[in-house]
Formats: C-alpha cells, structure tokens, sequence
C-alpha cells in the first residue's frame, strides 16, 4: 500500500518534470510550481504558467515545446520510478490530442488541408489516411517523449534541486524558480571552463 508520503514524494516528482521542462524551453516566462496535499492532487501549476503562452500565435516549434512541457510530468515518473501513475493519463490524453490538432487542425507535417478534420466538414478523410494520421502521432508523441526524457537526463542536477527545493517549501514562484537555474547555469558554466583547461 503506498503511504501519503510515498505519493507526495510521487507528485513532487511529477510536478518537478513539468517545472524543469518549461524552465528550460522557456526561462524568460513567468513560471510557478506549487505541491498541496489536496486529496492528493497537485495544484498544476504548470496549466497556470502556461495560460498566457497558451493564446499567443505559435509555431511548430513552441507548439512541440509545449506538448513536451505537458508531457515532462509523466516523463519525470517513468525516469524516476520505471513507470507512470494514472495521474499522468490525463496529461498523455491531453498531449496526444495536442499533437493531433498539430496535424490535423494547424496542417503542420503536411496535412495541410484537414482544418475540420473530424468534424464532418471539409475534407474526407479515408481509412488509409486516418491510418497515417493515427501513425504520425504516435511516431511525434514518442518523439517529443524521447526530447523531454533527454532534457530531464541531460539536466538532472537542476532537476534535483527543483525537487528538493519543492518538497521542502511546496511552492516556488516564478524569482525563486530564476535564482536555480542561474545558479545552475553558473555551475555548468564553471564546470565547462574547469573541462576546457583539463
């Protein structure tokens, strides 16, 4: 039977992969990260930080960000504890979706004509071809799942101290948040220069 701790500890971890994920692919944003025991449901804040980048224009590129960002929760689990909880499902729904309106309602990867795809209007769509749309999402879900993992991997000491920094206080806000990874920065900084003279 898992304790309250143990699942605290759980959606710290969860919360700390959405945290770190929108820290590195958009460190001048305003972002918070908060942990309550609410019937052990996190506040996601990472939803509220991502509110006004949300209702902006977007690129492919920041689109894909955001996704890997939705999906950095999941993904910090599945790194920690060899697989995810449940409470990562809605975020995997949410980020598939996602991915499929890429496709089909913003005609990135080029699918360029399937606007109102789905809904009964516009283009037609075949059997093959939602085939191939149900294939190109997987292929783009693992993709972006593959970058976040490399992200959390490649950046475990400012996910570390995110972490630690959150079970202790159960909220970061957005200055405090800024003052890890500059630290982090610094210290990657100083290890790099340390490794070019070695």
């Amino acid at each position: 039977m898992i304790t309250t701790d143990e699942a605290m500890m759980r959606i710290a971890v969860h919360e700390a992969g959405h945290c770190v994920i929108a820290m590195l692919l958009r460190p001048d944003d305003n972002i918070e990260v908060s942990l309550k025991e609410r019937s052990m449901v996190t506040s996601h804040s990472h939803e509220t930080a991502t509110a006004k980048f949300e209702h902006r224009f977007m690129t492919k590129k920041e689109e894909e960000n955001y996704i890997a960002e939705m999906i950095g929760g999941l993904v910090a689990e599945d790194y920690i504890y060899g697989e995810h909880s449940t409470g990562a499902g809605l975020d995997a729904m949410r980020a598939a979706a996602g991915v499929r309106n890429l496709i089909s309602l913003y005609g990135f990867y080029g699918y360029k004509y399937l606007r109102h795809f789905g809904t009964g209007e516009g283009v037609e769509s075949s059997e093959k071809m939602l085939n191939e749309i149900d294939d190109l999402v997987e292929s783009i879900f693992k993709r972006l799942e593959e970058r976040t993992l490399n992200l959390i991997t490649a950046n475990k000491p400012l996910f570390d101290a995110v972490l630690e920094e959150l079970i202790e206080r159960k909220y970061l806000p957005d200055n405090y948040l800024k003052s890890i990874l500059k630290k982090y920065e610094k210290t990657q900084n100083e290890k790099s220069n340390i490794d070019c003279l070695t």
